[in-house]
Order: C-alpha cells, then sequence, then structure tokens
C-alpha cells in the first residue's frame, strides 16, 4: 500500500516564459511554442495564453494532450510519464482534481475521485498483486469506510485510517469464515462476533474459480491462458515466453498494459493485435529508453530524449589505478546561433591542460575533444556515454562545454532553433550513470547550469612521483558532484576580445595551472579553484558576471597539482 502514491512531477508553463513562438499564430489561434527548458507547446491559443486544446511535450519526456485555460491544464486531459506511468482525466490549475484513472508503472491501477494530485473521496485502488480496495480515500490513503477484496478470495469490509484497519469491521477468509470486531493500527483488539458460515461475495467466488486460487494461495491476477477474459485485467504468456499483465477485451490482450519480453526488454503502454499501439515506453534491458507513439508495432513519431541513441554495450575498465576520463566539447560555427570566436580555443587550452602533467597526463585513449560540426547532440551524448561508462568507482570524469546556452541547456552544433538541444538533466543523466566516484562539469555558457570535476591516472616518468601523489588524492577525497558554472541561470557568459577568450574559460584555466593555490600546498581544490575563478570573473566583468557552484561533493576534491 505504501507504492499507491508514486512520486508525480506537475509543471506549470506560462506563455510569456517561452523562449519563442515557432509557428502558427501564437496570440489568437493555432500554433506552436517553443520553451526555454526544451518543452514544446502546439495548440490553441487566446490572448496571448494557452486556451483550448493542446499537447505539451515536457523537456523530461512526459507528454500532455488535452484542455487548457489561461496558460493551465484544466479539464479533461491525459499525461504520460517517462516512467511508464499515465494519467486519463479531469485536471484543475494543472492538477489532477476531479474523477481520473492512474496507471501506475508498477501495475498498480487507481480510478476514482482526486484532489490537488492525490486520491480525495471515492475511489478504487488495484494492486498489480490481484487485492482491491473500493471504498474512501484522504490525502491519497485508505481512510474511511471501505472494502478490501483479496486475491486470496478473503475480504475485509469496515473502517481505515491511513491505510491500516482502524475502527469497526469485518474480515471474511475465503471459506466464508467470518470476524467481526475493532481493529486498531491494522490489528483486531476485541472480537465481538464470530460467524462460521457466511458467503464470500460473488466477486470473490468468481475471482477463486477462474484463477483456481485456494485460502493459502498467492495468485496474482487471473490466468488468462485458461479462463476466458473480457473487460477485466489479467496476465496471459505468449508462446516465446513473453508475458502481457494488463486489460483484456473479447478474449484478446488489449488496452493499457505491462509487457515482459522474453529477451528481457519490457513495454509499459496500449497494446492491440499482440502489439504495441498508441503511445507507449520500451525499455530496453541495455539501458536504452524509447518512448514514442506506436501503429501497428511501428513506431509513428519517437519522443525525443537522449535515451532514444542507440545503446553500446560498454564494459568497464576495472582495476585498482585511479584514471581520468574527459570529454571536451568546444561550438564556436552555429547555423541558427551567432557565431563565437573562441569557444574552440577554450577547449583545446583545457585538452592541453589534462594532457600535461599538472592535470594528470590523461593518455589519448581516456580523453575526446569534440569542436563545432562534431559537436552535434548525438555524438555529445554518445561519446560522453563511451568514455564515462569506461569509469569504475575509483576513476574521475570531467566533462566541458564551451558554447551558446539557454536557460537549462547547452546548444549543440545542429541545433536548428527547435530541435537538438543538449539539457542539463540529460547530461545529469550520462554523469549519475557512471560509476566514477569524482564528476566535474566545466560549463562556460550563456545560463550554464552544470558543472562535476575530478582528476586521476597512471604515473609518468620523470613526473611519475608527483603524479602518483596526485592520484593518490582522489583516494583521500570523498569525491561527489561538483557543479562549477560561468554563470547565474539569467545571466550571459562573456567573450573577451583582450584575452581572446571566454573570460571564465580565461580564469579557469589560470586557477588550474597555479594561481588558484591559495595554501600553497600545491594541490588545487575544486573550492580553491571557484573561489579563485569566482573572485576574477566578477572582478573582470564588473559583476556583471557571476560563476556559481553547487552539488554535493567534497570542498578539497583535487582537480589539478603544480610541478
Amino acid at each position: 500500500m505504501n507504492n499507491l502514491l508514486s512520486c508525480i512531477i506537475l509543471i506549470t508553463f506560462t506563455a510569456g516564459l517561452s523562449a519563442q513562438c515557432l509557428s502558427g499564430n501564437c496570440y489568437n489561434g493555432t500554433g506552436t511554442y517553443f520553451y526555454k527548458s526544451g518543452a514544446e507547446y502546439t495548440g490553441t491559443f487566446k490572448n496571448g495564453k494557452i486556451n483550448g486544446k493542446g499537447t505539451l511535450l515536457f523537456s523530461n519526456g512526459n507528454v500532455y494532450t488535452g484542455f487548457w485555460k489561461d496558460d493551465y491544464r484544466e479539464g479533461k486531459g491525459n499525461l504520460v510519464f517517462i516512467d511508464g506511468g499515465y494519467y486519463t482525466g479531469d485536471f484543475k490549475k494543472s492538477q489532477f482534481s476531479g474523477f481520473g484513472e492512474f496507471n501506475y508503472p508498477n501495475g498498480d491501477l487507481y480510478s476514482g475521485n482526486w484532489e490537488k494530485n492525490v486520491p480525495e473521496g471515492q475511489g478504487e485502488y488495484s494492486f498489480a498483486s490481484g487485492d482491491q480496495y473500493t471504498g474512501q480515500f484522504k490525502g491519497g490513503k485508505f481512510h474511511g469506510q471501505g472494502t478490501m477484496l483479496y486475491a486470496t478470495g478473503g475480504q475485509y469490509i469496515g473502517q481505515w485510517a491511513s491505510h491500516k484497519k482502524e475502527g469497526k469491521g469485518k474480515i471474511i477468509n475465503a471459506d466464508g469464515i467470518a470476524q467481526e470486531g475493532t481493529w486498531l493500527a491494522g490489528e483486531m483488539v476485541r472480537t465481538e462476533m464470530s460467524t462460521s458460515n457466511e458467503r464470500a461475495p460473488k466477486k470473490i467466488k468468481k475471482q477463486q474459480r477462474n484463477t483456481g486460487s485456494t485460502a493459502n494461495s498467492k495468485s496474482i491476477v487471473k490466468d488468462c491462458n485458461k479462463y476466458f477474459c473480457d473487460v477485466e485485467e489479467g496476465q496471459y504468456t505468449y508462446r516465446d515466453g513473453t508475458r502481457y499483465l494488463g486489460q483484456f477485451r473479447g478474449g484478446k490482450p488489449i488496452g493499457k498494459g505491462t509487457v515482459f519480453y522474453a529477451n528481457g526488454d519490457k513495454y509499459v503502454g496500449n497494446w492491440d493485435t499482440n502489439r504495441p499501439q498508441g503511445n507507449g515506453i520500451i525499455y530496453f534491458k541495455n539501458g536504452r529508453v524509447l518512448h514514442a507513439l506506436w501503429d501497428k508495432g511501428q513506431v509513428v513519431k519517437q519522443v525525443d530524449n537522449i535515451n532514444n541513441i542507440p545503446e553500446e554495450i560498454i564494459e568497464v575498465d576495472e582495476d585498482n589505478e585511479v584514471k581520468i576520463w574527459s570529454v571536451i566539447v568546444g561550438v564556436s560555427r552555429y547555423t541558427h546561433m551567432p557565431t563565437l570566436k573562441y569557444t574552440d580555443d577554450d577547449a583545446y587550452h583545457l585538452y592541453a591542460f589534462l594532457k600535461s602533467p599538472e592535470g594528470g597526463a590523461v593518455p589519448d585513449e581516456q580523453i575526446t575533444v569534440l569542436i563545432d560540426e562534431d559537436a552535434n547532440k548525438e555524438q555529445i551524448i554518445r561519446t560522453m556515454k563511451r568514455k564515462f561508462h569506461k569509469a569504475d568507482a575509483n576513476d574521475v570524469i570531467v566533462f566541458y562545454f564551451s558554447g551558446h546556452g539557454f536557460d537549462g541547456s547547452f546548444i549543440p552544433s545542429d541545433y536548428d532553433g527547435k530541435n537538438n538541444l543538449l539539457s542539463h538533466s540529460d547530461l545529469i543523466s550520462v554523469l549519475e550513470s557512471s560509476q566514477a566516484k569524482h564528476k566535474v562539469v566545466f560549463a562556460d555558457a550563456c545560463h550554464s547550469g552544470s558543472l562535476q570535476q575530478n582528476n586521476a591516472l597512471a604515473a609518468k616518468a620523470p613526473y611519475s612521483k608527483k603524479l602518483s601523489d596526485y592520484y593518490n588524492q582522489f583516494n583521500d577525497s570523498n569525491g561527489g558532484l561538483a557543479l562549477l558554472m560561468s554563470s547565474k541561470e539569467t545571466e550571459y557568459s562573456l567573450e573577451d576580445h583582450g584575452l581572446r577568450q571566454g573570460v571564465f574559460s580565461h580564469y579557469l584555466m589560470r586557477g588550474l595551472k597555479g594561481e588558484a593555490n591559495a595554501d600553497k600546498d600545491r594541490k588545487i581544490s575544486i573550492s580553491e579553484l571557484y573561489d579563485y575563478v569566482s573572485h576574477n570573473v566578477r572582478r573582470y566583468t564588473g559583476n556583471i558576471q557571476n560563476p556559481t557552484i553547487t552539488g554535493n561533493f567534497d570542498k578539497d576534491m583535487p582537480v589539478g597539482m603544480i610541478r
């Protein structure tokens, strides 16, 4: 019962926050808006606000289709979550409110009244296990008068409080033996009456007869290979071992369900004629996720997210050594954005530093530089996975991006004014999937949002002792994730003709090469680097640009050494 309410994140967008109107009439009529976050709305507008019917593709992969009023989801609608959950029903002020049905990723289903995103009032909650509660809810929990029909054939009729039996109630087992009494925190504390042959409800007896369950059975749901299933939940196993769990109609698997393929893949969504039909998500066993609209098992429209990039099997390079893995990106030439002068040079400066003994003498096979046309969205994500998924739990991964940025996204070379934004959440997803202990991102971009950092590697003569000491410092650090950004989310990051670099990157390199070593211990920590860069960038720009650092990291995490 603790799974009753999964985390539901609802985001309200307003037209005034959008980056641009891509097409149509976005004031009075039908048009398409592209938001700075990467979200995209297509539908009707009235007086500059979203009104009527439309579809919102969230930047995180969620999809809403339905009615709107004054920029809020209002009326009937359908919200599909990237994790496989989906809600169909009434909305008010962008919240679940009224009557609706929520299909949870684990196979549970709630149908009933909602208020401010949680079940409230009368409703029915069906568990994937086959148990079913019908009754009153409060704050998303069983609360008030309700009946629980158990898959084993028994039932409880009575009062509930916060998911537990509490108050007057009666329990009837599968054999019809009834026990009435008073309950407290889920336990019977007083017996009031016992009846030996009370008839179990027809629904329970029917379920017993169809599933073959007994009082001691742990049967999940109706076996539709053996019994005819119509307008109900059930499960069906195909000849190759693929298993369907979900809705049936006319004896066939039709409707919303979860499919566990024999090869280890999983599909969650609409199903018809033994294949995906409508909105659904496939979770491949290799980690790839494909969220799409389907027709007869074929993709009609794919929801854009990084997991749609074909996945490769990458073996972790496991050993006891500390190694540095790095991806460096510099984009100066854009088709749909102004050209930048020094971003490619900034990327090569950091590459040269990481190749030097001060930066860890990183071998060629552990570092990749992507410049201009090579720095497209797919290539950046693919390269990050190839490098960072090789890192083991001792290692360090470093990502650097220099180029244009929006609030919440970096802009790769293939951005066309609408597609291929590289969202910070996309990057964080790849970084967090790496086993590396130390993770660092340096970002020199307008509205930069994420930065993680770490270094390490094997020693090389004639600096082997110092390099060895440098890598050992990673073992002594607790590591973590550091996000060092060139500017606040509302600020621009500046290039300077005198410096012939981005201002942030200029002081970043000077700090890494030694000027940030405030305590003179010949080791540059992430906190020393931030203090140095922040002070000098603010001073140079007259406080127009203010670098920031966030994350959960060890402030003494090393990022460079001095010979």
